[in-house]
């Protein structure tokens, strides 16, 4: 009898340090499956448990998106090629003790894409057929969508990551405030919202050459949350949708789901903040999609509202 107790503690033990070992090692990518096609990509992470959450964003210059989730690792090659003409890598690497995917493109800019989980998948759709180059906008808005075109303008809650070359003390994740400005050490407060990053930069580097010499300063957008449009009526997917680069009308219309039943193609409305008045933008979209009338697929700004009757 004693020995049979003694059996089952060690049994016990082992049991339990495996449990402990297994939870220590968290949930990880273990198997990605590619289905890839010239003008799409569909990508299925599988981990070894439940996904619970991720965040994703773009960048331009390089094209990337960017996915950061709240795993602890990856089990594929650190580098995977897609041999695929749009997207050439997925990569991975750890981002503050989390798992970032970043997947490499050719492209000018990412296109609309869905990102969803189920259990214990992580799939990505990217479709670079619902890219549609910009055109020329209407009269009214031409001032406000030049600006946009010169590059994605700061707006509050935007988080801004900012870097000083061979000085750790000046790194630092700042938030933009509702008021549009942040706090930088050395330089204090600065306007930020409204400006593209390059032109932040430029002031970050004249102000800080008055305490350091020949500054070289990185600024990159981590996480978008001021550029956001609105999609109402009848679409299959109706709401707030925050963007990481200018869009246009389609493309705003294709991340909504295309329309329901009975929607009035003929006589969609963009209404638009101008000048401190609210200005009606029309919109045929079967024209549009005909090829007609393409200075009516303006790019949209933030807080645009598509109405579609």
């Amino acid at each position: 009898m004693k020995k049979f107790t003694i059996c089952f503690i060690i049994y016990f033990c082992v049991i339990s340090f495996s449990k402990i070992a297994a939870s220590e090692k968290g949930t990880f990518i273990k198997e990605i499956q590619v289905k890839s096609q010239a003008k799409t990509l569909e990508i299925e992470l599988i981990a070894n448990g439940p996904i619970s959450e991720y965040r994703s964003f773009t960048t331009d210059k390089p094209t990337r998106l960017i996915i950061d989730t709240s795993l602890s690792d990856c089990k594929i090659p650190k580098v995977y090629p897609l041999n695929n003409p749009s997207y050439s890598q997925i990569r991975w690497g750890i981002n503050k003790g989390k798992l970032r995917l970043v997947i490499d493109s050719n492209l000018k800019q990412i296109p609309p894409y869905e990102i969803s989980t189920q259990n214990n998948i992580l799939k990505v759709v990217l479709d670079s057929e619902k890219t549609l180059s910009p055109v020329t906008p209407v009269k009214k808005a031409e001032k406000v969508e030049k600006l946009e075109q010169g590059g994605f303008l700061l707006g509050p809650e935007d988080i801004l990551e900012i870097s000083v070359w061979k000085d750790e003390t000046l790194t630092k994740q700042v938030v933009v405030r509702p008021d549009g400005k942040i706090s930088f050490p050395l330089i204090g407060e600065i306007q930020a919202a409204g400006r593209t990053v390059e032109d932040l930069r430029k002031e970050i580097i004249e102000k800080l050459s008055e305490f350091i010499s020949d500054p070289v300063v990185t600024v990159m957008v981590i996480g978008i949350n001021s550029y956001k449009i609105y999609v109402i009526g009848k679409v299959n997917k109706p709401g707030a949708y925050t963007v990481g680069r200018s869009v246009n009308v389609m493309q705003a219309l294709s991340m909504a789901g295309g329309f329901s039943p009975f929607a009035d193609l003929d006589n969609i409305s963009i209404l638009r903040e101008q000048n401190g008045k609210q200005i009606r933008i029309k919109f045929n979209y079967k024209e549009v999609a005909k090829g007609k009338h393409l200075e009516e697929n303006i790019l949209l700004k933030r807080g645009d509202v598509i109405v579609v009757p």
